[in-house]
């Protein structure tokens, strides 16, 4: 792509083509939203007839909504029955252990409960839950993840209970001068509530494509909110 048609197109004299449109894509490396995306644009910006436009404009609406859903940024997750639903998201620590079993350090019961401060007897219960619905594995005495993760759809009536339980978490760990706790009320623009949503969720997207390489040393909670105060 030449320097010329580049001016040209910063100047808003032409636009980009699908295939130039690509190139540039690729050139930053977006991900499959993004570049879907962008390219819209492109087709949006080049149509001629109001008809296109109208269809353009509804892709590009549909893919603001894809972009502000959890669901597009994690791989596929692990689908429990009802009844194990419900154990499973009744308490914090049985996504606990099971994270913990990740830790090379950690390899057995008593191992997970001084680290997690849990009575032994009910980590070795909830521990057989966890293999028994295969969501631990455990392999020469090694305990490890059974599958990748687990998710809630957020019309799911236990994902409320999920995040009460790992916010009161948090809660107890308020006075720790090295976690970081970030309440930051403020006033600002739709465009620009949805633009931090959308960075927030790519951020967290950018870390989970990283965790599958690196050593797992740590079990850390991330708990992020973001909403209207009204």
């Amino acid at each position: 792509m030449g320097s010329v048609v580049i001016s040209q197109v910063f100047n808003g004299h032409k636009d980009l083509t699908v295939d130039q449109g690509l190139m540039v894509t690729e050139y930053f490396a977006l991900g499959k939203l993004e570049t879907d995306y962008f390219l819209l644009l492109i087709g949006f910006n080049r149509a001629a007839n109001y008809k296109l436009k109208e269809y353009y404009a509804e892709e590009l609406k549909s893919l603001k909504t894809r972009a502000l859903d959890l669901r597009e940024y994690l791989k596929k997750n692990t689908e429990l029955d009802d009844k194990a639903k419900q154990r499973f998201y009744s308490d914090w620590s049985y996504s606990a252990i099971r994270l913990t079993c990740c830790i090379e350090s950690i390899n057995t019961p008593d191992e997970i409960s001084k680290h997690l401060n849990l009575d032994p007897v009910a980590v070795k219960e909830k521990l057989q839950f966890l293999l028994n619905n295969g969501l631990v594995t455990e392999n020469g005495g090694k305990l490890d993840l059974g599958t990748s993760t687990t998710f809630l759809d957020k019309k799911d009536p236990l994902i409320n209970t999920h995040r009460k339980n790992w916010r009161l978490k948090a809660m107890d760990k308020f006075s720790q001068e090295n976690d970081l706790f970030l309440v930051a009320p403020m006033c600002l623009s739709k465009d620009l509530k949805k633009k931090l949503h959308t960075k927030l969720l790519k951020a967290f997207n950018e870390v989970l494509e990283e965790v599958p390489h690196a050593d797992a040393e740590e079990l850390i909670c991330v708990n992020i909110d973001l909403f209207s105060v009204d």
